[in-house]
């Protein structure tokens, strides 16, 4: 799979944003939109590779001129489209995704804490949220030990959306210019996190946990992890980003980082995630805390030690 992301354009300023300084830097210099060369590239590439589906970011991606025309190229393929948006969708993309099938389309909104929203956008975003129905799966992401999951499982089961709510855990960009969790926190969001599930739980609503998570946050919590149900990602394993001047990154946490390739150095997708894996290797064999070389989960690759831009912002 590939993350395209369309623009670094946004109508958001969320304060854990890992695209913060790609989108600063679109601003500074005008080029904000991927162009329609470098996404059929883009395509080509993800047919070459057998990808079974096409992921769409920014910003906002629906914010792109060519948004419906790049959409309609995917789905003409037989590929499926997935968008992770803010859900302040402008009306014709939406209009176009309601047409579509939740076998076509799946939809990653994230959903901030409703205060953080200008007056009458919360409102649109929910109508926006019931209007899609199950093919929205809602994310929240979790800058700091003071959040509360109650709001969104209740948007979930209120508005019927699919059942499933994906929870990241906002790390540190290149800059460390954004809120991102401190890891003494994460033993509050463990619990937390437990606690929300707990209520969750008889709605049939599940959490899933998005990489940089680690196992042993949840050393005190594992026989709920399984109670809970909780879809639990702990191997830092990034679908590649390519960003609107067609640079291939690990993650777009580690942009700007002087390890990154151009869209046409490889011809297989497999070729770029070797190449960035030899890349990291060393840095990544370190983990992120002193106990991971000698963690059962790291040796066995059942846990990678956390995030690589923290790992990177622990040791270099």
């Amino acid at each position: 799979m590939i993350n395209l992301i369309l623009t670094q354009v946004c109508n958001r300023r969320c304060g854990y944003c890992f695209a913060k300084d790609m989108l600063k830097a679109g601003n500074d210099s005008g080029f904000q939109f991927m162009e329609p060369a470098i996404f059929e590239e883009a395509l080509a590439l993800a047919e070459r590779s057998h990808a079974p589906e096409i992921r769409f970011l920014g910003g906002e991606p629906t914010l792109h001129p060519q948004f419906i025309p790049f959409a309609q190229k995917v789905l003409s393929r037989g590929l499926k489209l997935l968008v992770f948006s803010n859900g302040l969708i402008p009306s014709a993309p939406l209009e176009f995704l309601k047409s579509c099938t939740p076998k076509q389309l799946g939809l990653l909104v994230n959903v901030n804490d409703e205060a953080t929203y200008a007056p009458g956008e919360f409102k649109r975003l929910t109508s926006c949220l019931k209007s899609l129905g199950r093919r929205v799966t809602c994310g929240y992401n979790i800058g700091g030990p003071d959040f509360d999951l109650e709001p969104v499982i209740r948007l979930v089961s209120e508005l019927d959306l699919y059942p499933s709510i994906r929870l990241g855990l906002a790390h540190p960009i290149l800059s460390g210019q954004n809120q991102h969790a401190k890891w003494g926190d994460v033993t509050v969001i463990a619990r937390k996190i437990i606690e929300a599930a707990r209520r969750a739980d008889p709605l049939d609503i599940i959490f899933g946990l998005d990489c940089g998570f680690t196992l042993c946050m949840f050393s005190d919590y594992y026989a709920e992890v399984i109670l809970y149900r909780l879809n639990f990602k702990c191997s830092c394993q990034p679908v590649l980003d390519l960003t609107p001047d067609g640079k291939m990154w690990h993650c777009l946490a580690l942009w700007g980082h002087d390890k990154f390739f151009a869209l046409g150095d490889f011809p297989d997708l497999r070729d770029f995630r070797e190449r960035f894996e030899s890349e990291f290797k060393v840095v990544r064999s370190a983990g992120m805390l002193n106990e991971c070389p000698e963690c059962k989960f790291r040796r066995t690759g059942q846990c990678s030690g956390g995030c690589l831009s923290r790992i990177l912002a622990q040791w270099h």
